[in-house]
């Protein structure tokens, strides 16, 4: 099914919610306004993410970091790209403004290496492709941002790791929320014509609560920016997403969670970063939906359902710019694409604390593009592209613990894929208590990522090759953290990621010999440290990361363009970033923070020659500040936020030739309530 223009802008229900529940709510306790999960040392720190199910993060051995709700509340976080950036080895790169294309580099990784989730249901595009530039913050309860090798849990794609956004569920009490928000653009003067002073407008709603021996919880959303263009360069996201999940206690549950998003992004630059487009457009309608069944089948035995789906439609419009535009190349191109996935499963537990997950998985999945492209000095050219193909899997893990200080993760998966054929990828981990408080953990993996469509299948300006293989990695790390009295938690883990049978396009003269081979590979390693101080036993906020990062090409192949080069780093890839955040709960005057991030020089591409030349891009370092003033727990009086980004209006590039926002002031209301 199809979204369409279903969901109209929230900012009239976010401002009747606020104006007109006060009279019949009393109001809600405010909660810590800073609740850190964000080390892998922290013993209680559960997961899903690392194994599919619950487990604690100290048992599974994965390098993770968690942000829970009340992380993005206390920052003004409305994009999970602006998350991302505090995150070790994560590299974001944002092509200009809010709502841009924007991809993550994690752990050195090409952007298609990291596989993105909602709810447990993938959204990534056939091999990997994801645009994090609409997917926002509303109505989510945690974020988990998995580095390493995960296809055994979750297939394709996940090669680097995994970004997972959960949606918040209801609890025993009907609640409602609603935050206003308004500010400045970030955009700079140009061409004599000065950025409106305000152009950022966000809004959303919750509600949450019970239904019998139900728990519901549904949001919605809206934001609007204006770009850095003077012309043609608005932002538009209107998101809502639903969560309805049984109580929990019982034998049987159930759990099926929805988000739909409406946006719209203009694109007023060339492939240079020069404004020049007066109409340019990415249209994306997206539609999330996952239900997932579990029942106790035996006192040892629980057997799991998950029935998911993901459908994407998005229109690329680049039209003539006037009547006179009779020279420039113009296009149109409506893309629908799918994914389908059915898994079942089953939890074993076995005596000496040993769990034993089993399962199986069939995916299917499609792309259908229909387009018209022209030289407008030629004639123009049609395409329908019109492909799918199915994949299934069957995997298992098995989780030890031998003694209280001793952990062991085996895990194997079998892919047997209807275009590209069978493959075969593990995982093995161990994790030990040396001595109190202190681990040490050890990972080794395999993982992959499957061509996407049009490197396997015809199009009209290029030949697929079915006899492509995956793009694969084996990935080690080494790890060791230590947690001092409860308050200081540090880590620090060494990785070494070897890419191979990487995908490249190579011209042929002969008009039915492929394009795409697997031609190429590469290295990435590096350590990364982190640290945190809990801030609610001492006031303080204090927690950060840093992170050296070594990336190298093995084997160019055809050189992907001036992409790869022998014995160069890999593109976008800084080889020093950190991240700090330093604050201070003030009471009842809420919570200030300051987060700075430093992100070191890195290799591009000018495409404003032909052919592109490699450039430097500079470093660069960004201030955020954030001030919450919580909601007074008497009066219900709604709490104050205050979110100034690149508080030094720094001037700095992701992509060489196109700019990135300017110091953005953001000031807005938030309030929540407990319905009587």
């Amino acid at each position: 099914m199809l979204l369409s223009s279903w969901m109209r802008p929230v900012w009239r229900t976010a401002l009747l919610a606020t104006a007109t529940v006060a009279p019949v709510v009393h109001a809600q306790q405010g909660a810590t306004p800073v609740d850190r999960t964000r080390d892998t040392a922290r013993l209680g720190t559960m997961t899903i993410t690392a194994s599919r199910t619950p487990t604690p993060l100290s048992a599974t051995g994965a390098s993770l970091t968690v942000f829970t709700a009340s992380d993005l509340r206390a920052k003004g976080l409305t994009r999970v790209v602006d998350v991302l950036r505090e995150v070790p080895s994560a590299s974001v790169v944002q092509q200009s403004a809010n709502g841009s294309l924007t991809s993550l580099f994690l752990r050195g990784g090409e952007s298609r290496f990291v596989k993105v989730l909602i709810d447990g249901v993938a959204v990534n595009e056939a091999g990997g492709q994801f645009d994090f530039g609409q997917l926002t913050t509303d109505n989510v309860e945690r974020i988990e941002v998995l580095r390493g090798p995960a296809s055994i849990e979750w297939g394709s794609d996940a090669v680097a790791g995994v970004v997972h956004v959960i949606t918040r569920q209801g609890d025993r009490r009907t609640r409602i929320a609603t935050s206003l928000r308004a500010g400045t653009t970030g955009a700079p003067t140009a061409n004599d014509v000065p950025s409106p002073t305000v152009g950022t407008r966000d809004a959303d709603v919750e509600l949450s609560g019970p239904l019998g021996d139900w728990r519901w919880s549904v949001g919605g959303a809206a934001h609007r920016a204006v770009g850095l263009s003077p012309f043609n360069n608005r932002w538009r996201n209107d998101t809502w997403s639903a969560s309805l999940r049984t109580a929990p206690g019982s034998r049987n549950d159930l759990r099926v969670t929805l988000r739909g998003t409406d946006a719209n992004y203009q694109t007023p630059t060339n492939s240079a970063g020069a404004f020049t487009d007066s109409n340019a457009f990415r249209l994306e309608r997206r539609l999330v939906a996952g239900v997932e069944l579990g029942r106790q089948l035996t006192s040892r035995v629980e057997g799991r359902l998950t029935l998911s789906a993901n459908e994407l439609r998005g229109i690329n419009s680049n039209q003539p710019d006037s009547p006179g535009d009779t020279l420039g190349f113009t296009s149109r191109n409506v893309a629908t694409v799918f994914r389908r996935v059915a898994d079942a499963r089953l939890v074993t537990s076995l005596p000496r604390s040993t769990r034993l997950t089993t399962g199986l998985e069939v995916a299917r999945l499609g792309e259908l593009n229909v387009g018209e492209s022209q030289f407008q000095r030629f004639a123009p050219t049609q395409e329908r592209f019109d492909r799918r193909r199915s994949n299934t899997a069957a995997y298992a893990s098995l989780l030890t613990l031998p003694t209280d200080r001793l952990s062991v993760n085996l895990g194997a998966r079998y892919d047997d894929n209807s275009v590209f054929g069978r493959f075969f990828t593990m995982r093995h981990g161990v994790t030990w208590e040396a001595i109190t408080n202190t681990r040490l953990r050890a990972l080794y993996g395999t993982a992959y990522r499957e061509p996407n469509f049009n490197e396997q299948f015809n199009t009209t300006f290029t030949v697929g090759n079915p006899s492509l293989t995956p793009e694969q990695t084996r990935t080690w790390e080494l790890g060791v953290s230590h947690e001092l009295s409860g308050l200081v938690r540090v880590g620090a883990t060494w990785f070494d990621q070897r890419f191979t049978n990487l995908i490249q396009y190579r011209f042929s003269s002969v008009a039915t010999d492929p394009n795409y081979f697997n031609l190429a590979s590469a290295n990435a390693r590096g350590l990364e440290l982190e640290w945190s101080l809990d801030p609610t036993a001492v006031g303080i906020i204090f927690s950060g990361n840093w992170t050296y990062l070594d990336t190298e090409v093995r084997d160019a192949g055809t050189g992907a363009g001036g992409a790869l080069v022998a014995g160069d780093r890999l593109l976008r890839r800084p080889q020093a970033q950190a991240s700090l955040t330093v604050g201070r709960l003030l009471g009842r005057a809420g919570t200030v923070q300051v987060t700075a991030q430093h992100v070191g020089q890195r290799a591009d591409l000018n495409f404003g020659t032909f052919p592109a030349t490699r450039v430097a891009l500079g470093a660069f370092r960004r201030y955020d500040a954030a001030w919450e003033l919580p909601q007074n727990p008497r009066t219900g009086r709604p709490g104050l936020t205050l979110r100034i980004e690149n508080l030094t209006n720094a001037s700095y590039q992701h992509v060489f030739g196109f700019a990135q926002p300017g110091r953005v002031v953001l000031v807005g209301v938030r309030g929540g309530w407990e319905l009587r």
